[in-house]
């Protein structure tokens, strides 16, 4: 990500992706710079302290663990503290390690997913996440993450 805006997105469903991606260009502009991660534990690993300036996070709730790397599972269980960790809120555990991160903490988070608004409850944050149900328009999308960034 090279943008003056750096957005993470974390999306498992290809047609998600493709319009949460071309939304963030139209709206940005070559201001922005996107780095798509399609499992929590990869988006884990890229966003270790230092590693990327990010402005904003979208995340889906529902995420899988992984790939193909057979090590996540106890790297994500040493990363969260638990070994029973629920593989239906990955983006919400995702969140918990986000504002973990000292340089993330501050960082808006928007939930754009399919699951129901209490799908994120339990999420320790410092009040700056927004949920958005998917199937709305991606101009919905966008003018959240305008709100957000503004912020």
């Amino acid at each position: 990500m090279s943008g003056d805006i750096n957005i993470v997105v974390v999306e498992d469903y290809d047609t998600d992706v493709d319009l949460i991606e071309r939304g963030l260009r139209d709206t940005f502009g070559s201001e922005v710079g996107v780095a798509i991660f399609r499992s929590y534990s990869e988006a884990a690993l890229a966003l270790q302290p230092g590693k990327l300036r990010v402005d904003l996070f979208i995340l889906d709730v529902i995420l899988p663990e992984s790939g193909d790397d057979a090590d996540d599972s106890s790297l994500m269980s040493e990363l969260n503290g638990d070994d029973d960790y629920d593989l239906y809120r990955g983006g919400v555990i995702l969140a918990d390690l986000i504002r973990r991160v000292e340089s993330y903490q501050h960082v808006p988070i928007i939930f754009y997913t399919a699951t129901p608004s209490d799908s994120v409850q339990g999420f320790d944050d410092t009040g700056r996440h927004t949920h958005l149900k998917k199937r709305i328009k991606v101009n919905d999308l966008m003018a959240r993450a305008r709100v957000e960034l503004s912020r």
